[in-house]
């Protein structure tokens, strides 16, 4: 399923992170359909691509019940050449940061329901597990999408990227991608693949896709590009 598990329209970036083995590629799939269509109609309306998906995935898993136990997480961003702002929308547990002169700061908060445990402060360490989702796409009617904006500077790099991504470098992603901007010279296409391997290094089997994007000096995007692990033969 290389190439199925992100999408760019205009300014507008997502990436979906399946989750329930073959069920979540066919999910991702639906997903990524109802995003393109949602986008070409309203390409700055992320949060509306998002609820979209999980509507059609909801109906389809009514139509085919063996879609059922099937969802994904998603995360995009929308980075308009003339806007001076960030619209970072996510559900799930896929991520999505900002590198700024040498700082990696992480935009998103998973929907996991350690987190939810933590929040209240009732978290018991052997329950529950880690990365349990308590939001994803296809999993309730509403798909609670949240939504956060951030300003934006000249240089800013925007990474979107799957959970085992985040979780393959264990609090060492901000050196690895010092390290690669320097390598890569800031391409998005060597950025993006040099992060993939960096993660597939430290991966336990899990589906990898990485999306960068950002702002160049003069406010003008730089190339879009990603990379992602094959889901399946």
């Amino acid at each position: 399923m290389n190439g199925q598990a992100y999408l760019t329209v205009h300014g507008t970036s997502v990436v979906l992170d399946p989750v329930g083995g073959a069920r979540g590629e066919r999910v991702v799939r639906i997903a990524r359909a109802a995003c393109l269509d949602a986008l070409d109609l309203a390409p700055a309306d992320l949060r509306g691509a998002l609820q979209a998906a999980n509507a059609r995935v909801r109906q389809a898993s009514q139509e085919d019940t063996a879609l059922l136990g099937g969802t994904c997480s998603a995360v995009g961003v929308v980075l308009e050449p003339a806007s001076v702002t960030v619209t970072v929308a996510w559900v799930g547990d896929a991520c999505a940061l900002r590198y700024r002169g040498t700082t990696l700061t992480q935009l998103t908060q998973p929907h996991v329901l350690s987190r939810e445990y933590e929040r209240v402060a009732v978290l018991d360490p052997d329950f529950p597990p880690p990365n349990l989702l308590v939001r994803a796409i296809g999993a309730r009617e509403d798909a609670e999408v949240e939504v956060r904006r951030e300003a934006v500077l000249p240089g800013d790099l925007f990474l979107l990227a799957t959970g085992a991504v985040l979780r393959a470098f264990q609090g060492g992603l901000e050196d690895f991608m010092a390290h690669a901007v320097a390598r890569s010279g800031r391409s998005a296409t060597a950025l993006s693949r040099e992060l993939l391997a960096g993660a597939w290094a430290r991966n336990e089997g899990q589906t990898l896709t990485v999306l960068v994007t950002g702002a160049g000096e003069e406010e003008e995007l730089r190339p879009v590009a990603a990379s992602s692990f094959p889901m399946s033969a």
